[in-house]
């Protein structure tokens, strides 16, 4: 079975440039990778290029500023360029008349979502309205639903609300590293 690393960053600025990457899933046997855009971060072009360089190594989930005025048509010419997922935090919401117009863009792009954020986020009756309203669109709900986050209560309620996106036909959950 080929691992797949599902939730990598690489940047000549920020983390590490990709040869390092490569180096290291070289010598841990991992076939591929999905690069993740880092959290605000909008330039999205070394991704690119790295895909770009390594087709059958890495595909690329990158990030818009919701907020910002045509992002919507940012995602459209993004996954014109091979852009598989786009990185989105559960309350991102577009300005202007349409809140959900990034994510409206998203999915008529067909796009998967990766989606972090803290778990009061994520077990929100608006991000469950958010799901609902897109079901085929796949959601990858990031770092075991925020669990991991120094904000997270770590209660059983919170818990159970974690377990609890599985209603969700649709969102998927990334476990992050074990170490």
């Amino acid at each position: 079975m080929p691992l797949i690393d599902a939730h990598c960053h690489v940047s000549p600025l920020w983390f590490e440039p990709v040869e390092t990457l490569l180096f290291q899933m070289e010598r841990n046997g991992v076939e591929k990778a999905v690069l993740t855009q880092i959290l605000g971060q909008f330039d999205n072009s070394y991704q690119r290029d790295c895909v770009r360089a390594h087709p059958h190594r890495f595909v690329s989930i990158g990030a818009v500023n919701a907020a910002e005025e045509g992002a919507a048509d940012q995602v459209a010419t993004l996954a014109a360029e091979g852009m598989a997922g786009l990185r989105l935090r559960p309350d991102a919401r577009s300005p202007g008349d349409d809140p959900l117009a990034i994510w409206r863009a998203a999915a008529s792009s067909g796009l998967v979502i990766s989606c972090g954020g803290a778990s009061e986020q994520l077990l929100a009756p608006e991000f469950a309205e958010l799901v609902d309203t897109f079901p085929d669109m796949p959601i990858v709900v990031e770092h075991l639903g925020g669990w991991t986050r120094p904000d997270c209560d770590r209660s059983a309620e919170t818990w159970n609300g974690i377990l609890g996106l599985a209603r969700f036909p649709n969102i998927a959950i990334k476990i992050p590293a074990l170490g």
